[in-house]
């Protein structure tokens, strides 16, 4: 169950941030969409690097937690950074910020699979697999709601997305939008990182 609740607050953060911020850069940053998708190519890859990261690390370290909960704790810093002061940092740097935060929600994302399928009987495991997979796109299902209701009520603008991407009458309201957005991205990974320190830490099977 804590395995399932960290990949649902890991995964769900992540997906989150892949709908919101392409608009950051749109709408604050004045980016055309092309240049948009360029920007956010950190957060894309960083996640990809954490988990090939965490992977590899789970076959040499015994205590093979302690990756992902230094890097949720890293993530869920470096969102409150972002969220007190993103719109004083250029394009660049917030770019980067963003991977470096990805590359720690990835970090989560293979122990939490691999530590519930070595929870369940192997007849368990398709259940168990599945399950987690479920909860994961459930949670960006749901954090994505939760970070476009906040935009949506910050920003001042309609109930649609092509709104958000071509009104800009209000910047102020948009930098709070995203600065509410990244402060509840970082209290995702928060309750993630809770979740991780209760995950029973069990010896993985093949190990003798």
């Amino acid at each position: 169950a804590t395995g399932v609740l960290a990949s649902f607050f890991a995964m769900g953060t992540f997906t989150g941030l892949t709908v919101v911020v392409p608009l950051l850069f749109e709408t604050l940053r004045g980016l055309s969409p092309s240049q948009s998708g360029i920007a956010v190519i950190p957060l894309m890859a960083g996640t990809v690097l954490g988990a090939m990261v965490s992977g590899q690390a789970m076959y040499r370290l015994r205590r093979y937690k302690r990756i992902s909960l230094a890097g949720v704790a890293w993530a869920s810093a470096g969102m409150a950074i972002l969220a007190a002061g993103f719109d004083r940092l250029s394009d660049t740097t917030l770019s980067v910020g963003l991977g470096l935060v990805s590359f720690g929600i990835g970090t989560a994302l293979p122990v939490t699979i691999v530590s519930i399928q070595n929870a369940v009987e192997f007849h368990e495991m398709g259940t168990a697999t599945a399950a987690t997979t479920f909860f994961r796109q459930f949670g960006g299902a749901i954090v994505a709601a939760v970070f476009g209701a906040i935009l949506f009520a910050e920003a001042g603008v309609g109930s649609g997305l092509e709104d958000v991407g071509t009104t800009v009458a209000d910047p102020v309201g948009l930098v709070t939008a995203f600065r509410w957005i990244f402060a509840a991205a970082a209290a995702c990974l928060l309750l993630a990182l809770a979740c991780l320190v209760k995950l029973e830490e069990r010896p993985l099977r093949g190990r003798s």
